[in-house]
């Protein structure tokens, strides 16, 4: 009970002893027994990883092949509907504000350059 007052930390687990220098060497021999599994069995698996490549380019294709479809409906879909709601709104807008309305100028010369 002392220690922990002090703010001296208990021990939990065994692992929390263990020399961090011995951790690091575990992890280099990780890294190494895989570095030379891959060397030494370095076709086989440039083989499969191609296959794995190719499998998960078709994969892409086919979601990104639904995604552009589905964009696609929806562009030719929407625009219809967004094209009657602008003319409702600037119909709307002409009736409250009637000076807005666009209309031709009377009197007002024009450039004419004789055909």
């Amino acid at each position: 009970m002392a220690r922990l007052r002090l703010g001296l930390a208990v021990a939990q687990t065994p692992l929390e002893w263990i020399p961090v220098v011995l951790i690091l060497i575990l992890i280099a021999l990780v890294i190494y027994s895989i570095y030379s599994c891959c060397v030494a069995w370095a076709e086989e698996i440039k083989a499969c990883c191609f296959c794995i490549l190719d499998c998960l380019a078709c994969i892409f294709r086919f979601f990104m092949a639904i995604y552009l479809a589905i964009k696609w409906c929806l562009q030719r879909t929407w625009y219809p509907v967004k094209q009657c709601c602008c003319y409702c709104c600037e119909k709307c807008d002409i009736f409250y504000h009637p000076y807005k309305k666009k209309v031709p100028y009377t009197h007002v010369p024009k450039f004419d350059y004789g055909t």
